[in-house]
């Protein structure tokens, strides 16, 4: 990140961006020297990372919550896709294909139970 954008970011922004362990050690001393050159009091560093915490907390918090199972709820597939979308932002890929392929299974374990049905009760 260029000099000149990251004297653009807020406060908040610039603590976010702080706090993430993904970033380049080129563009992290960047963001240390802009944080350090604010001078900012005790109180809106408390402040910062109080809102920090509480933003995430809420994420880790869904995380953890799976929705309903997969392959109990197959067709609630809208709220499984959303879940599925959010643990793939949130970087957690392998629990992402773990939830679709249950999901997927799901699926088709009514679909065969849909089968069976039609094939023990079809009408002559």
């Amino acid at each position: 990140m260029e000099p000149h954008k990251i004297a653009l970011l807020d406060n908040y922004q610039l603590y976010q961006l702080l706090q993430n362990p993904a970033i380049d050690t080129r563009t992290l001393a960047a963001l240390k020297k802009e944080y350090a050159s604010r001078k900012l009091s005790g109180y809106e560093q408390e402040r910062l990372a109080q809102k920090y915490a509480a933003a995430h907390t809420d994420v880790n918090t869904a995380l953890e919550q799976k929705p309903w199972s997969p392959i109990l709820t197959g067709f609630a597939y809208n709220k499984h896709f959303r879940y599925i979308a959010f643990l793939k932002v949130h970087g957690r890929k392998e629990e992402a294909k773990q939830h679709l392929l249950e999901l997927y299974l799901g699926l088709a374990l009514y679909f065969l139970g849909f089968i069976a049905f039609l094939l023990l009760f079809r009408f002559k």
